[in-house]
């Protein structure tokens, strides 16, 4: 639950910046501990935290991007590249 809080918060902060990542992540995260402490919330809470990912696959390369995302995408973007540059020197 904890790594697709992360993941959820960590695909939010590239498309709209760290703040609101970090407001997804929270709330997927109070969302599955909802899911895990109430009986039958489990599904819904699931369907919630599925479509919010859809729709962020849908609209996020639509969305303009804003200074803090597009700072986000530049430390992506260099971890990237330093990785390749690692997995290379390794073959």
């Amino acid at each position: 639950m904890i790594f697709a809080s992360l993941i959820i918060g960590l695909l939010t902060a590239y498309y709209y910046g760290l703040k609101r990542g970090a407001t997804a992540a929270a709330v997927a995260l109070g969302l599955f501990v909802v899911a895990v402490a109430v009986p039958g919330a489990m599904w819904p809470a699931y369907g919630l935290v599925a479509a919010g990912l859809i729709a962020l696959f849908a609209l996020g390369p639509r969305a303009a991007p804003s200074a803090e995302a597009s700072h986000v995408r530049r430390v992506i973007g260099t971890l990237w590249s330093q990785a390749k540059r690692q997995l290379r020197r390794r073959q």
